[in-house]
C-alpha cells in the first residue's frame, strides 16, 4: 500500500510542480529500496505514465535516477499491453476473484494517486448501480455527449471502463481529462482510464486541448501519445493502423523498443501487423469527421457570488436566476469580508466564528450538481478550519453536501479537497494549504442509486484530480426537511465552533455536471 504522505509529492512530481526542497525531498525517499519501489509502484498505478520521449527528456534534466524509474515503470506497463493473460493474472492477485466477462480482453487497472485494485466491467453506458456500501473504488472515466445511432447508449450516459461497440452513425465520448473521441461507423473501443482508451478496429477523431495533453490511443498495432493537438486513426481489422494529424503534434509508434515517431500538422504514419512502419502515407482527412469545436455556452441554471458587487452587507447573485431567483449573501462584516482576490475582489473569512449565509437550500436529492470556486488556504491552518468551505443539507447518514479539505491523515492527504456527506467522502491527492490560488471544482454526476466513492469527481486547477481516500456512502442531499440548513459558505455544519479562514472568488453552483471544457471556461473566467 503507498503511504499517504508521499502521494502529494509523486503526484507534484507527475504535474511538475516540484519545487527544489520538494525535488530534494523525493532523491531522499529514493535513496532506499522501499523508496523506490513505492515510486514504481504509483508510476504503475496512476495510468499517465510517461510515454513521450520528450516529457522523458525533461525528466532525465532533474534526476537520472528518477527518469530510470520512470523508463522502467512506462516499459512495464507497456509490455502489459502485449501480455494480456499475464496482466490479468496478476490482476488477479490483487483484488478479490470475480467472474469476468469473455468480452473484455484487456483490464489496466489505476487511477490518478490511489494504490487499489479495481474491479473493472464490461461496458454498461450508464454507471453500473452500486450497493450502500462497497469496499471498491469503480470510476467512471468519461460520458456520452452525442450519438447518432441506435443502440442503448443515450447522449449524457457516464461510462465506465470496458468495451464499447457500434454499428453506424457517430459516437461522441468526452473523457474525464477533457479529451474528446468521436467513434465513427462500424468501430470497436475499449476505454481504459480518463486519459487513455484501446482502439480495437474502426475510425476516430481526436481532439484534445491543452489540460488533457498526454492522452493515450491505443491499437493491436501501435500507440498514440497526443502533445496538444487533433487527429485522426483508422485501424482496419486484421490489417494496419493509420494516423493523421490534423493539427499540432503527436508521437505515434510500435510497442516497446523503437522510438515513436513525431508527426506534425499534416503529416501521416502507417503501421501493419508485422511492425512495418511507414511515414508520409497518404490518408485523406476528409474521409473523417472531425470533432465539433467546443462550445463555450452554459446550458445550467447557476448562482454566482462574484464578490465584485456588495449592497447594504450582501453579495449580489450574478447568476441567471435559473435555481427559482436570485440569491444574494449575507457578509457578517462586509468591510472586513470583502478584500482583493484571484478577479476582483474576494471573500476573506477569519475563521472566528463568522461565516456568510444565503436562503439558497442547495441542491437537493441525488441531482447532479457542480460546485466551483478559488480559493487560497493559509499553510498554518487549524483542523478546525478545514472542514467546510461550503456547506449544505441536514446532518444525518447521506443528507448533506459539505466541501471542504482534509484535515485528517488517516483518510487521505491532508490539505487536498474533500466533498463528503455525512458518513461519506472522496478526498484528492493535492494539499492546497500552501498560500497561494487554486481553482476547485467538486462534481456530483447524479443517478440511480449514487454514491460518493462512485459519483463524485473532482478537479484542481483545471485538471482531473487524483483520489487518496473515500469511503462509500449512498448520496441523498436533504434540503427541505427539519434542521435543513441553507448554503453557508465558512461554517462546519456538524460543529458550532469550527469556520474556514482563508479566500474565496467567483464562487459558483450549477445544477448540472460540467464537462471538463467548461470547468477550463471557468477557470478562464470566461462562462457565457
Amino acid at each position: 500500500m503507498l503511504s499517504k504522505e508521499n502521494i502529494e509529492l509523486f503526484n507534484r512530481y507527475l504535474k511538475k510542480e516540484l519545487s527544489e526542497k520538494q525535488l530534494n525531498e523525493l532523491k531522499e525517499i529514493l535513496k532506499t529500496s522501499e523508496g523506490k519501489l513505492e515510486f514504481s509502484r504509483f508510476m504503475e498505478e496512476t495510468g499517465i505514465i510517461i510515454h513521450n520521449s520528450r516529457q522523458v527528456n525533461n525528466v532525465a534534466e532533474e534526476d537520472k535516477e528518477i527518469s530510470d524509474l520512470v523508463r522502467r515503470s512506462e516499459e512495464k506497463l507497456i509490455s502489459q499491453f502485449s501480455k494480456t493473460k499475464s496482466l490479468n493474472e496478476t490482476v488477479d492477485t490483487i483484488e478479490p476473484k470475480v467472474e469476468r466477462p469473455k468480452t473484455v480482453h484487456f483490464i489496466y487497472l489505476g487511477f490518478l494517486g490511489i494504490a487499489a485494485a479495481v474491479v473493472l466491467f464490461f461496458i454498461n453506458p450508464a454507471i453500473p448501480e452500486v450497493p450502500e456500501a462497497s469496499s471498491e473504488l469503480v470510476m467512471s472515466v468519461a460520458r456520452v455527449t452525442s450519438y447518432t445511432g441506435h443502440g442503448r447508449i443515450r447522449e449524457g450516459d457516464w461510462l465506465v471502463p470496458g468495451d464499447i461497440d457500434i454499428e453506424s452513425g457517430k459516437l461522441e465520448i468526452t473523457f474525464d481529462s477533457g479529451a474528446v473521441i468521436l467513434l465513427q461507423g462500424r468501430s470497436s473501443i475499449r476505454l481504459e482510464t480518463a486519459s487513455q482508451a484501446f482502439l480495437n478496429f474502426g475510425k476516430v477523431s481526436a481532439k484534445v486541448p491543452e489540460e488533457a495533453i498526454g492522452f493515450i490511443l491505443n491499437t493491436p498495432q501501435g500507440t498514440v501519445v497526443d502533445l496538444g493537438t487533433e487527429f485522426a486513426v483508422n485501424v482496419d481489422e486484421g490489417e494496419a493502423m493509420e494516423v493523421h494529424v490534423i493539427d499540432g503534434e503527436v508521437e505515434a509508434g510500435t510497442f516497446g523498443g523503437n522510438e515513436p515517431k513525431l508527426l506534425k500538422k499534416d503529416e501521416s504514419l502507417r503501421i501493419d501487423n508485422s511492425g512495418l512502419v511507414s511515414v508520409d502515407t497518404k490518408l485523406d482527412p476528409s474521409s473523417f469527421s472531425r470533432v465539433p469545436e467546443f462550445s463555450s455556452e452554459f446550458n445550467y441554471n447557476y448562482i454566482h457570488w462574484p464578490f465584485d458587487s456588495v449592497e447594504n452587507g450582501l453579495v449580489l447573485d450574478e447568476g441567471n436566476g435559473g435555481l427559482g431567483g436570485k440569491f444574494d449573501l449575507q457578509l457578517p462584516n462586509a468591510s472586513e469580508n470583502i478584500k482583493p482576490g484571484k478577479i476582483g475582489s474576494a471573500l476573506y473569512l477569519s475563521g472566528k466564528k463568522e461565516y456568510a449565509q444565503s436562503s439558497f437550500a442547495g441542491i437537493g436529492s441525488s441531482n447532479p450538481r457542480t460546485v466551483a470556486f478559488w480559493v487560497k488556504i493559509p499553510p498554518d491552518s487549524a483542523k478546525s478550519e478545514a472542514y467546510a468551505i461550503v456547506s449544505w443539507g441536514k446532518v444525518a447518514p447521506s443528507q448533506k453536501w459539505q466541501v471542504g479539505y482534509n484535515p485528517n491523515p488517516d483518510n487521505g492527504v491532508v490539505g487536498a479537497i474533500r466533498t463528503e456527506f455525512s458518513l461519506g467522502y472522496v478526498i484528492g491527492t493535492t494539499d492546497l494549504r500552501d498560500g497561494r490560488w487554486h481553482h476547485v471544482v467538486s462534481m456530483f454526476v447524479g443517478g440511480k442509486k449514487p454514491n460518493v466513492a462512485t459519483h463524485v469527481r473532482h478537479y484542481i486547477d483545471g485538471k482531473l484530480e487524483g483520489v487518496s481516500g473515500f469511503r462509500p456512502r449512498k448520496i441523498n442531499t436533504n434540503i427541505s426537511g427539519p434542521d435543513t440548513q441553507p448554503v453557508l459558505l465558512g461554517k462546519y455544519i456538524n460543529h458550532n465552533g469550527w469556520y474556514f479562514r482563508g479566500k474565496v472568488d467567483e464562487f459558483y453552483i450549477f445544477d448540472g455536471a460540467l464537462t471538463p471544457h467548461q470547468i477550463s471556461l471557468l477557470k478562464r473566467d470566461e462562462i457565457k
